[in-house]
């Protein structure tokens, strides 16, 4: 693990900069990062899936407007239909030229949405915007029913991003003329951790699942997202399974 913004996937090239395709085979796929204050994990699987339609990029010191932030992003290109996977990917490898050429976070969804548009596919996406001078604020913006969540003051799971879906259908995504998405400032706790996934993550182990992993001592973290992918495989793990873990900490 590299720090201070230089990312390095466990593979050992560098991480998440420029253009990659999606990794072949089902995986699991780690990464570990380290940005500033924050150390980020990564975990995906295809699961029995036929292919990985989740994507996710850890995107260090990215010029937005008139500041630098740390971006995180998950994306769940939409199955059953055609090009998922190139819809999710699609946004993942455009999502730092997005933020750059952006002028706001309202900004980055719209850009996102019409590189999607060219694909022939749709995504979801959670993108976090972590502020490097304030470890307690940032941004997010969201579309679809990838979820982002934190800890309250009492240790509670809270989702903080709209669930644009009515039971297994979604009502919003990226990939067409009407995608809007849901932008909202973020405000956390000293040392509440940050959770992006798609709803092979959170679909599957439920809100009690996800708490006991966010409030797992920051040392054993690693060892609980072993016992959270388990818990998805023993389930038999029917869709993709990505997320993002963020804290504060070694």
């Amino acid at each position: 693990m590299q720090t201070d913004g230089t990312t390095t996937g466990l593979s050992g090239r560098p991480a998440l900069r420029g253009p990659l395709p999606a990794p072949g085979g089902h995986g699991p796929f780690q990464e570990k990062h380290r940005l500033g204050a924050w150390t980020v994990e990564v975990r995906s699987e295809a699961g029995n899936r036929n292919r990985l339609e989740d994507a996710w990029r850890v995107v260090p010191d990215a010029p937005l407007g008139r500041r630098s932030v740390h971006v995180l992003a998950v994306f769940d290109g939409v199955g059953g239909e055609p090009h998922g996977q190139e819809a999710a990917w699609g946004a993942a490898d455009a999502l730092q030229r997005a933020v750059e050429d952006a002028g706001g976070i309202d900004d980055v969804l719209r850009r996102l949405n019409h590189i999607v548009q060219g694909t022939g596919g749709s995504t979801t996406a959670v993108v976090v915007f972590l502020d490097p001078r304030d470890p307690c604020g940032g941004g997010v913006a969201s579309i679809g029913d990838s979820a982002l969540y934190t800890l309250d003051d009492g240790g509670h799971l809270v989702r903080l991003t709209a669930k644009d879906s009515l039971g297994p259908m979604l009502t919003a995504c990226l990939g067409n003329d009407a995608a809007r998405g849901h932008v909202l400032p973020l405000q956390i706790g000293d040392d509440a951790p940050l959770l992006l996934c798609t709803d092979g993550v959170d679909g599957v182990v439920g809100t009690e699942g996800l708490e006991m992993l966010m409030q797992t001592p920051p040392g054993a973290r690693e060892a609980a997202l072993d016992v959270l992918f388990d818990t998805i495989r023993e389930a038999g793990m029917p869709d993709n399974a990505t997320l993002i873990l963020a804290y504060r900490g070694p």
